[in-house]
């Protein structure tokens, strides 16, 4: 079974991302991906939540684009190892 990012770590990211900004689109997306985060670490079979959490990092990366490189360096990081 592939890695899967561990929900602490992306919690830790998204938690960054929330403390640098007051855009409600990526409060959106920070929301958003937590959840799937943590629905695949309680089924990580589940390859609609992979699907979703891959996603939810793209959409974040985007929502995120005016962000410190190096985060949404990590972010990308996180997607391709999903």
């Amino acid at each position: 079974m592939e890695w899967i990012p561990a929900a602490a770590e992306i919690f830790d990211l998204t938690t960054q991302l929330a403390r640098d900004t007051r855009s409600s689109r990526l409060i959106d997306r920070v929301t958003v991906t937590r959840g799937y985060s943590e629905l695949l670490q309680l089924e990580p079979h589940n390859l609609q939540y992979r699907e979703k959490l891959r996603q939810a990092l793209a959409d974040l990366t985007t929502a995120g684009a005016s962000l410190k490189v190096r985060i949404a360096a990590r972010i990308k990081m996180l997607a391709s190892r999903i």
